[in-house]
């Protein structure tokens, strides 16, 4: 029989999930900003000089307190400035002036404000397009998500149009091209 060489290396794949390695007692990391949110929000027109440096005694130094500080700079707009009576802030990535929407520093009085701008109206979607007249006698119909090109014959001159349906062919793929292209949905 083999002896097994004690010094051997033997390879065991190991679960990265957290939760197999250590079982449920595991510590996890979740930003939880609901309490955060309430405070800031409860300092609302306070100085935010005062607000800054109870946060700053509150909050622990160290990472944790780095990530706290990053979700409050992501929180309340700091560098805002007033132009035509309107508070404004650069975007961090855009470099665009947008007016501030939440939680911001006012400009003149340093006081902590929140203001909600008003959501723009949606456009109501427009209903889809399922049929588009070539002729007066032919047109591209779409028909259970398939378009057909379709030619009719109008048969009663004299009353009120009655047409009937001469001709109805599937869209290849090249005619189905050339047909979005003509056309864009």
């Amino acid at each position: 029989m083999r002896n097994p060489d004690k010094n051997a290396i033997h390879h065991a794949s190991i679960s990265s999930a957290r939760g197999r390695q250590y079982g449920t007692n595991s510590k996890e990391f979740s930003d939880f900003l609901s309490p955060l949110r309430r405070y800031l929000h409860g300092q609302v027109g306070r100085p935010w000089d005062k607000v800054y440096s109870e946060i700053r005694k509150a909050v622990p130094g160290g990472l944790q307190g780095d990530h706290l500080w990053m979700h409050i700079k992501w929180e309340v707009e700091i560098h805002c400035f007033e132009r035509d009576g309107r508070v404004f802030a650069r975007q961090r990535y855009f470099y665009v002036d947008i007016e501030v929407s939440g939680l911001y520093v006012h400009p003149r009085t340093g006081l902590l404000c929140y203001r909600l701008l008003p959501s723009r109206p949606r456009l109501k979607p427009t209903a889809p397009v399922d049929r588009i007249e070539i002729a007066e006698n032919e047109e591209y119909r779409k028909i259970n998500g398939i378009w057909y090109y379709q030619k009719f014959v109008r048969l009663d001159v004299s009353g009120p149009p009655v047409l009937e349906l001469v001709r109805k062919k599937q869209l290849n793929r090249r005619e189905l091209r050339e047909f979005r292209q003509a056309y864009p949905e």
